[in-house]
């Protein structure tokens, strides 16, 4: 008897979704003006990320690593060798600077505009493991020098042999998306 009555209510269950889904693709063809839908969501990225707007340099990009990344063949130093030049492909045009090491006097003396006109752009990778399974979480920080403004990150898993690929992959990804948005609220896209 309990074995009829799950079968029915599995049965049951199966055809309500059924006719869910099927009006629910009635809902998705109703047609939209893509001009407002494009307008709107380029509206919604000014609100969200308009700070973006004023930034006129970028200073000191670079990728810190935490866990065990050295161990499964990460390399600081190149990665963050590899930040900068996904970020001169992506933001042609944006002038980059590196401050990072110079006395505060002579920083000082840089031409540089105000903290809000000097953009970051750090990313975090941190990895668990040195083997199969690997687990790595990236994050991307973007802002100026006040506050972050824009934020990514994304989860993952491999083995010792794909993992520092899939990093590359990713940090290149996310600073495509990054320049994206960042050309949008600037009107420039």
């Amino acid at each position: 008897m309990k074995k009829a009555i799950r079968i029915i209510t599995i049965v049951l269950f199966s055809l309500i979704l059924t006719v869910t889904f099927s009006y629910a693709e009635d809902w998705v063809k109703v047609p939209v003006d893509p001009s407002v839908k494009k307008e709107s969501h380029n509206e919604f990225l000014k609100a969200m990320y308009g700070e973006l707007s004023s930034i006129k340099l970028f200073a000191d990009n670079k990728v810190r690593e935490l866990g065990s990344a050295e161990k499964i063949g990460l390399n600081e130093k190149e990665l963050t060798e590899y930040l900068r030049l996904r970020f001169k492909n992506s933001f042609v045009g944006v002038e980059h600077k590196t401050i990072v090491g110079h006395p505060i006097t002579e920083v000082a003396k840089m031409d540089l505009p105000k903290n809000k006109a000097i953009g970051q752009l750090i990313i975090e990778v941190w990895t668990v493991g040195d083997d199969y399974p690997i687990a790595f979480h990236i994050k991307l920080t973007a802002g100026n020098l006040d506050e972050n403004i824009y934020e990514d990150s994304t989860l993952g898993y491999g083995s010792k042999n794909n993992v520092p690929h899939t990093v590359r992959e990713t940090i290149s990804d996310m600073v495509d998306r990054f320049a994206i948005i960042f050309f949008k609220v600037r009107g420039e896209l």
